[in-house]
C-alpha cells in the first residue's frame, strides 16, 4: 500500500523504524521490524536507521541536484 502511495502522489518515501534495543518487552517486535524492513526494501523503498541518516541522504541528493543544474 506504502508503493501505491508514493506511486499516486509521486513523492518518495523512506521507512525508519522505531529502535527499541533497551526496552526488554519489545523483544516480540524485533521480528516484525525486521519482517517488514524486508517488505518495504522488496518494494524499492528505502529503510534507514534513524532520522539523521535520511536527513544526510536528502542532503546529498539535493547537493546533487544543485550540482547538476549548476553544470548544465
Amino acid at each position: 500500500m506504502v508503493k501505491e502511495v508514493a506511486e499516486q502522489t509521486d513523492k518518495s518515501i523512506v521507512m525508519v523504524p522505531p529502535n527499541l534495543k533497551g526496552f526488554p518487552e519489545s523483544i516480540g517486535f524485533e521480528e516484525l521490524i525486521r519482517e517488514a524492513r524486508h517488505a518495504f526494501l522488496d518494494q524499492g523503498i528505502p529503510v534507514y536507521e534513524d532520522l539523521g541518516d535520511v536527513l544526510r541522504a536528502i542532503h546529498h541528493v539535493s547537493a546533487y541536484y544543485i550540482r547538476r543544474q549548476t553544470i548544465l
